[in-house]
């Protein structure tokens, strides 16, 4: 664990995004979220091509990046967004409204 809290090797993050807050096919990115660490970084965001974009930066070991199609998403409703990662576990899913999108293998 690192001074912000955040593990690297392992962890969770769920939040809300409000109705109105995001357009969700505008073709613009838009960061979520940007932690930088000795450990290694998590950015999230939605990308130009209107893509969910998790990218899990280990130092010294790699980086994964988990990409999902959100371009359908109403932008009128809420919506809550939750990721779950484990190097021990060689995976990363995203869960959007309480169901699972996606899931990618970590390499390393």
């Amino acid at each position: 664990m690192n001074e912000q809290g955040i593990n690297i090797h392992e962890g969770t993050i769920t939040f809300w995004i409000k109705k109105g807050q995001l357009k969700y096919n505008d073709d613009k990115a838009a960061v979520l979220f940007n932690l930088s660490t000795r450990e290694g970084k998590i950015i999230i965001e939605k990308d130009t091509h209107n893509f969910f974009t998790f990218r899990h930066i280990y130092t010294g070991m790699g980086l994964t990046c988990l990409k999902h199609d959100v371009s359908s998403l109403s932008s009128h409703e809420a919506h809550m967004f939750g990721l779950t990662w484990s190097v021990t576990s060689k995976e990363i899913n995203l869960y959007i409204d309480g169901e699972i999108a996606t899931t990618t293998q970590i390499q390393y």
